[in-house]
């Protein structure tokens, strides 16, 4: 059970980074491992080596959350805020110490089920994995400590459950909700989450490793654009990239896949559809999807392309009063059509 585990896990791992991640694990000694063989004969040497070293499920467990640690991007992180039944939030004084708070979890799983929860410190951000011999796939959870944000990967799982249960209970929380937040990338999440969303940016438990970090100081932010786009009025490109510039601020982007707009807006003209309610209010959702859609907006508003007042990260966007997302492209006559 120990070796076809152990096996599967690292097969995951790309050959260049497997003393690595052994070295992280620490449970075996590396100098052991001939690093110069294919990588199956690696593997078959680990686990020869780790049944001489009595290495228990819960170890391989632990192996395979730091794996997922190195290799996040692989998996959907999806953004849950915990509340209180009044919609308040608090900060817990639950000591957050990886090896308190996974005792505080194994106490109380063990109280209902026989369930497994491994958890690990990595980037000032409690990693837990959570598994069950009735479920064959587990679920991973990444918890931000004093704040009540939690990011679930693979939330679908049956487990799904029984881990927000034993979180509201470990973090004294009454109710968790899902956010309109996912990425490939949980530290995106965690700048929009603990910074970008939070005005008064008062969260100092990660030493602003999540927060916003300035673009590159090569990069020029007015002067490229594609080359096959003719702007003939500088004037009109200087003030779109003004508003660019404004919009989206002179930090990196967080890296979101996917990003659903809600807009609520009223139907100004009824010449197409004439039998509209002059006063009707329009509630429109536009999903965008791509690698990098702020990125990706933010290079198309920057080549003219796009007029866009949403306010920065597109975030609270029925409050602006200038609610729309106007793309145009460039046609072979010249003339642009939009949508």
């Amino acid at each position: 059970m120990v070796s076809e585990n152990l096996s599967r896990i690292l097969k995951q791992v790309p050959k260049l980074e497997l003393m690595t991640i052994l070295s992280k694990w620490g449970k075996i000694p590396t100098w052991k491992i001939n690093d110069n063989r294919q990588k199956h004969d690696i593997i078959k040497q680990v686990c020869h080596i780790a049944q001489g070293a009595k290495i228990t499920v819960e170890d391989v467990y632990r192996l395979d959350l730091l794996v997922t640690m190195n290799k996040k991007a692989r998996k959907l992180w999806k953004a849950y805020e915990m509340k209180n039944s009044d919609g308040t939030t608090k900060l817990s004084d639950t000591d957050f110490e990886a090896s308190t708070f996974e005792k505080r979890l194994q106490q109380q799983i063990a109280v209902t089920l026989a369930c497994s929860v491994v958890v690990l410190e990595h980037n000032h951000a409690i990693w837990g994995r959570l598994s069950s011999p009735s479920s064959s796939r587990p679920i991973y959870f990444i918890h931000f400590p004093l704040s009540s944000f939690v990011l679930v990967a693979k939330p679908s799982s049956r487990l799904f459950a029984t881990l927000t249960k034993e979180l509201k209970q470990v973090l004294g929380y009454n109710e968790i909700h899902p956010l309109n937040l996912e990425s490939l990338h949980p530290e995106s999440l965690a700048q929009i989450l603990l910074h970008n969303r939070n005005k008064n940016n008062n969260y100092t438990y990660d030493k602003k490793y999540y927060c916003p970090k300035l673009r590159a100081a090569d990069e020029n932010l007015g002067d490229a654009y594609d080359e096959r786009i003719n702007v003939c009025h500088s004037m009109s490109r200087r003030r779109n990239r003004e508003l660019v510039n404004q919009q989206f601020g002179k930090d990196a982007a967080p890296v979101l896949s996917k990003l659903e707009i809600t807009t609520v807006t009223k139907f100004r003209g009824r010449r197409f559809i004439p039998n509209l309610p002059h006063d009707v209010t329009i509630h429109c959702q536009t999903t965008l999807k791509g690698p990098n859609v702020i990125e990706g907006l933010r290079t198309v508003a920057q080549q003219n392309l796009t007029s866009s007042r949403l306010p920065r990260f597109l975030t609270n966007v029925s409050n602006t009063g200038k609610q729309f997302l106007k793309i145009t492209e460039q046609m072979s006559t010249g003339n642009r059509s939009s949508a």
